[in-house]
């Protein structure tokens, strides 16, 4: 059985390198202009959809979580200054960490990638179509070893890593912008007691379509496409909890010693990112292999726009 220990990274900036940053603000602009959400919503009542947010990501910091993949001891405060310095250089653990932002930059209109609009279905579909790409990237990697092709070995898990953090931000999203936390956390009695979703296996998905039965939304985007959201369901500024200032982030759960819902996604969205990098690590040892067993990666990452009064 695995197990894992992390700590949140309490260093301050660290700005990291976009090695693709003009092709990213490129693709960002053709998303924008050729997006039916982006070209619709422009031209009514909402106003204009916000811009992109900027490519590059933030400096590690509060939200920044390291990982050890099977470790069986807690970090003590000298390893982890230690991890962190040396993830700050990890070619992979960065392109993953890239990978999360990368969703709000270049995919900002499509509601599939955040769990927007109720689009649940594509949602799924689309993590499933990450998982491939994770699989290719590995069995790409794992025939070039063989080869002794060491450059060809790095760039394929490189890719790996990249769709990796793609599949992070979307399962941490569920959490952020869904009212799964409102369904579930008022019945715990113990935050740990909340199930973990896995929405990249089966079994996740049949969850997720049982408790869609049970009302079971997600936050109303206008600026967002597709819109599958019932009549009257909740904007995205009044669910989201991608920060604790926002509306439904600030609400306290009495039962869990007042935790606001923020922290009550945060800690589902983290526990379940380790899920996550776990199934992957096992299905495909290659990674950890040339990785590590140390990674690092944001938690709740939207840098987008909520919602403007119109749009609530």
């Amino acid at each position: 059985m695995q197990s894992f220990r992390f700590a949140i990274a309490p260093f301050p900036a660290l700005v990291l390198a976009l090695a693709c940053s003009a092709l990213t603000t490129t693709a960002a602009a053709s998303a924008s202009a050729s997006s039916p959400a982006a070209s619709s919503a422009s031209s009514s009542a909402h106003g204009t959809p916000p811009p992109a947010p900027p490519a590059e990501p933030p400096p590690l910091g509060k939200g920044t979580v390291v990982v050890c993949v099977g470790c069986d001891q807690p970090f003590d405060a000298a390893t982890h200054q230690e991890l962190v310095k040396d993830l700050a250089k990890n070619p992979y653990v960065l392109e993953m960490r890239r990978a999360q932002y990368f969703q709000d930059t270049v995919h900002q209109f499509e509601s599939k990638v955040h769990f927007d609009n109720c689009d649940f279905d594509d949602a799924e579909a689309y993590l499933t179509e990450l998982f491939g790409d994770v699989r290719r990237h590995a069995d790409e990697a794992q025939a070039l070893k063989a080869k002794g092709d060491k450059p060809g070995v790095e760039a394929a898990v490189k890719a790996a890593f990249f769709s990796l953090g793609q599949a992070l931000h979307g399962t941490q999203d569920f959490y952020a912008h869904t009212n799964y936390v409102e369904l579930t956390a008022p019945k715990a009695a113990r935050i740990d007691a909340i199930e973990l979703i896995r929405p990249w296996t089966q079994s996740g998905r049949d969850r997720i379509a049982a408790l869609r039965t049970q009302g079971l939304v997600s936050g109303f985007v206008w600026w967002g496409f597709p819109q599958k959201c019932p009549t009257g369901s909740p904007s995205h500024a009044n669910l989201a909890k991608d920060s604790v200032d926002m509306k439904s982030g600030k609400v306290a759960v009495p039962n869990l010693q007042n935790l606001s819902q923020y922290k009550v996604a945060v800690f589902l969205a983290r526990e379940t990112s380790l899920k996550l990098l776990g199934d992957a690590f096992k299905t495909w040892p290659i990674l950890k292999e040339v990785n590590g067993e140390n990674v690092l990666f944001d938690v709740l990452v939207d840098r987008r726009a909520a919602d403007t009064p119109a749009g609530t």
